[in-house]
């Protein structure tokens, strides 16, 4: 197996942990939160994710 396939294989298990993490563990208030605290939550009380950066920063704080 070559680095790039195994490193394929580890984020691909690294985004599946996220995502069951996520699921289970953070609702939607520490959700909007979280956002807050990174300045991506609008004044309508809106998370609002403007890059794939964004969403990636927000899932890693709240994990």
């Amino acid at each position: 197996m070559s680095y790039i396939d195994q490193y394929k294989l580890y984020r691909q298990t690294q985004v599946h942990l996220h995502t069951k993490i996520l699921e289970a563990y953070v609702h939607e208030t520490e959700f909007k939160q979280a956002a807050g605290l990174i300045g991506i939550l609008n004044n309508r009380n809106q998370v609002v994710i403007e890059t794939e950066a964004d969403h990636d920063a927000l899932c890693d704080f709240n994990i």
